[in-house]
This record gives C-alpha cells, structure tokens and sequence, in this order.
C-alpha cells in the first residue's frame, strides 16, 4: 500500500488561531492537509491538496470518499503542463484561446502582465462552478513564461485555479 505518514507540523499565528499542517504519501499520491481553526469566530477550514505526478490517478475516488462526510466540500482541480520553449504574450493567449475553445467555453476576458495571462470562462463540460458579479466560471487556463528559463507552464484549474501560478 506504500503509506508513509508524517509528523504534523503544529503552530499558531495569532494567538486565536491554530494552525495544522500535515503530509503523507500513499501509492502515488501525496497528501497536504492543513487545518486552521479562528477560536474568536469559532470556525474551522480544512484544506486538503491531493498532488499525482501521474496522469492515470483516478482523484475522483478521493472526492467519493470525502463526500461520505458529513463536511460540506468544495473541490478545485488543477492541471499543469510544461512546454519546452518561451511563449511571448500573443502566444500565451493563444494557447489559452484554443484550450478554452477545445473545451466548448464561452466567456471570459484575458489578463496579462509581462510573464503570465489567464482566462476563466464557463464550459457546460462541468457540472460545479462559481458566481463572481453575477458572472458564472468553472475553468481558468493561465499560461506562465520567463524568457530567461526558456519554457512555459499551462495551467488548467476546474473551477478555478486557487493560489499562485
């Protein structure tokens, strides 16, 4: 089975939260769970990364089982590609153009600053989704390239992308 737990990783950032990091290895996948408690709103977040460097991880049979708790889970999936050259801002935007077009999306405006572009639209190939204004999303593609690396990392995020890229 290949479980390789981890000492957890305990500490507190302002003296009304908690914060508990913890990760372990099983088969293939690897397992980041952070837990945050706020003692002054009497909250809890859990975050669970679940990362596979393979492409054949079936990650749906990880979203099966946390549905079997009573926690009420959101789940963002995020793909990432790596294309062996430098991709200037046109060409970022044109690969996003044909991931978002060969995902039958609709909408959405491109961003761009000197090394990355993004673009979340609306696809009817997903059933979950967000609302931002008013406006529906449930795929990001963001492209990131730095001339001096000469390469470019795709990044596809379902519904989202969540954190940086």
């Amino acid at each position: 089975m290949g479980f390789a737990p981890a000492s957890p990783e305990l500490k507190k950032e302002r003296e009304s939260d908690i914060l508990l990091r913890y990760t372990f290895q099983d088969r293939q996948l690897s397992y980041y769970i952070s837990a945050q408690t706020d003692k002054n709103k009497n909250e809890s977040y859990f975050l669970l990364k679940v990362i596979s460097p393979t492409a054949n991880a079936d990650l749906a049979q990880v979203e099966k089982k946390l549905h079997k708790d009573e926690l009420d889970w959101q789940y963002y999936y995020l793909y990432t590609g790596k294309i062996n050259h430098y991709l200037d801002k046109e060409s970022r935007a044109a690969i996003i153009q044909v991931i978002i077009d060969n995902l039958g999306a609709k909408g959405g405006e491109l961003y761009e600053d000197d090394n990355a572009s993004s673009m979340a639209s609306f696809t009817p190939l997903f059933d979950n989704g967000i609302t931002v204004q008013e406006q529906k999303y449930n795929v990001q593609v963001a492209a990131r390239s730095i001339q001096r690396q000469q390469e470019a990392i795709v990044y596809i995020g379902q519904p989202l992308i969540m954190g940086d890229y």
